[in-house]
């Protein structure tokens, strides 16, 4: 019944869509970023998949993390998927180098940044070449120049100052 409904179609359209999105995001971390560095996200399936075995990739929402899914803050459920955090945990304890919100592609530059980042992280704006598609990245400030560095250096992305 389901997949007879006129939603189901453009439904499972975007979703690949943004899939696609994420695989393209995780591989340019993977190629770009040092091994070892920590990335934390609200996306980590095809994302983390595609950066591969040497970034470390941390769910802030608790899905792949027992300390924040057990201990975090519950959030309850966010559409089919239970949600905890806890923001405080992943900054001091698991310290992360790059924050990325939504790893979606937007079709404007956003320069925001979720307070929980502010102060310690600073926004990198990341262009798609191909096509009008924009990445936001945090960078941990103190790390900032060289990790956008090595992130402007991949082909397919350009960073564009938000100021």
């Amino acid at each position: 019944m389901t997949t007879m409904h006129p939603m189901a179609r453009p439904a499972t359209a975007d979703s690949e869509r943004v899939v696609a999105g994420l695989e393209e995001v995780g591989a340019w971390f993977g190629e770009s970023l040092p091994m070892g560095t920590v990335v934390a996200t609200h996306a980590t399936g095809a994302l983390g998949y595609r950066a591969g075995p040497s970034l470390v990739v941390v769910d802030v929402f608790g899905r792949t993390d027992e300390h924040i899914a057990r201990d975090g803050e519950q959030r309850g459920f966010v559409g089919a998927r239970f949600v905890a955090r806890d923001y405080d945990y992943v900054l001091t304890t698991r310290v992360p180098s790059v924050a990325v919100e939504d790893a979606t592609y937007t079709r404007e530059q956003q320069c925001g940044i979720n307070p929980a980042y502010a102060g310690l992280f600073e926004v990198a704006s990341f262009r798609r070449t191909a096509g009008p598609y924009w990445v936001t990245v945090y960078v941990r400030s103190a790390l900032s120049g060289h990790l956008i560095d090595r992130l402007d250096a991949h082909p397919d992305y350009e960073y564009v100052s938000c100021r």
